[in-house]
């Protein structure tokens, strides 16, 4: 089960390298496309070749990749998640339930315009007019 993979990504990027090179540089030498073309087809070639020689030597003088085990991978998660007592968790909610919500329905039910308007003058009541001045001058300028 221990099986390397033959890769030949490192292969292929020299000799696409290769072919560029000798293709535009034979191109802008002079040459015909057509020569051009087979030059860079033999960069092509030989880069592809030297890739494997790379990857031999590096294989040889550096030693092999190593890859993960394949039951191993994806099945390693790290994570630390903080202890929550069941007392806390029942404290929040209880805590959340206290909240004073009421229903869109309810709370339509129960308004009443009148005193709506009474609460709207309440808030202008509030506010100090020397702050609202000066918010007033702030957006002016």
């Amino acid at each position: 089960m221990n099986q390397q993979k033959n890769t030949v990504g490192l292969q292929v990027a020299l000799g696409i390298l290769g072919f560029l090179a000798a293709f535009l540089l034979s191109l802008g030498g002079g040459n015909t496309v057509i020569t051009s073309l087979i030059r860079g087809f033999v960069g092509l070639l030989l880069l592809f070749l030297l890739g494997y020689v790379l990857k031999f030597a590096l294989r040889v003088f550096v030693g092999p990749v190593e890859q993960p085990e394949e039951e191993f991978r994806g099945r390693h998660l790290d994570l630390l998640l903080p202890t929550e007592d069941k007392e806390q968790k029942q404290a929040q909610r209880a805590a959340d339930d206290d909240a004073d919500f009421v229903p869109l329905f309810e709370a339509l039910q129960k308004q009443d315009p009148a005193h709506d308007h009474k609460k709207k003058q309440d808030v202008y009541q509030d506010m100090d007019p020397q702050k609202l001045a000066e918010a007033m001058r702030h957006l002016d300028e």
